[in-house]
């Protein structure tokens, strides 16, 4: 059945993962990234303060998501090391427009109240990383991130996981978000790998939500595409009024053109 869509601009989201003065992308694409993934745990705690002010002043029209991702989730800070202190390090460098952290943390409670003493105005990007397929089910998996992004008042409620059966999650996956697309809470919702990389653009398009890019060297996510490719992607497709398997095949054929 088709599914209603809401007509919210996407975002592409550029993941920084080296200093800025080695990136590939010229002064007006860095001109147009409107948000700045600072993945801090691929930098070295030394390095942030240069890191930062680099990221402020190549991307001036950015607002800025500070990352620091546990080894588990995809990232390079140890598992069993709270990231409360280092947290706080990062909010003593800038103000963050926003804050990745993942719902079921062991450390969420303990940072998010330094979170609002430091940082007032920085919003919560509410995330779960799946590197297997949920064992409840995506559906369930989507609606119990939903549902904790509501309850910590987040802006973005963001999931990233391996489906079970691409060629029917995919469809599961999109319209959920398309359902979502019309609330005050963002989706980034999108899957891992290349057989579900058509969700990375789809899910944005279906409801103005975020999907990531990467710097065009090399993906820090498995099956991301690069900014420049998701940016161009996300302004030429055309947001579809409804959802369709029709529609889905043409957002995969654009992507594949990309890629020839």
């Amino acid at each position: 059945m088709p599914t209603e869509s809401f007509q919210r601009p996407p975002v592409a989201v550029f993941t920084l993962v080296r200093a800025p003065s080695e990136l590939p992308l010229g002064t007006a694409a860095r001109a147009r990234v409107r948000v700045l993934e600072v993945r801090l745990d691929r930098f070295a705690p030394s390095d942030w303060k240069g890191i930062v002010r680099e990221a402020g002043a190549n991307f001036p029209q950015a607002r800025l998501l500070a990352t620091l991702r546990f080894q588990k989730d995809g990232g390079n800070w140890p598992d069993n090391a709270s990231r409360a202190e280092a947290f706080a390090e990062a909010f003593s460098l800038r103000q963050w427009d926003f804050l990745d952290l993942e719902w079921d943390a062991f450390d969420f409670d303990e940072i998010t109240p330094r979170l609002s003493k430091h940082s007032a105005w920085t919003r919560l990007v509410c995330s779960r990383h799946d590197f297997v397929p949920p064992s409840e089910g995506l559906t369930q998996a989507l609606a119990a991130l939903w549902n904790a992004a509501t309850i910590r008042h987040a802006a973005v409620a963001k999931w990233a996981g391996t489906l079970a059966d691409p060629e029917q999650d995919v469809m599961e996956l999109c319209a959920f978000a398309a359902l979502h697309g019309d609330e005050d809470i963002v989706p980034s919702l999108f899957a891992m790998g290349v057989e579900a990389q058509v969700t990375r653009v789809a899910s944005a398009l279906l409801s103005g939500g975020w999907s990531y890019g990467h710097d065009g060297v090399g993906e820090a996510a498995p099956g991301q595409l690069p900014w420049i490719t998701l940016d161009a992607l996300l302004q030429s497709l055309p947001q579809p009024q409804v959802f369709t398997h029709a529609w889905l095949d043409a957002v995969n054929g654009a992507i594949r053109m990309t890629q020839d």
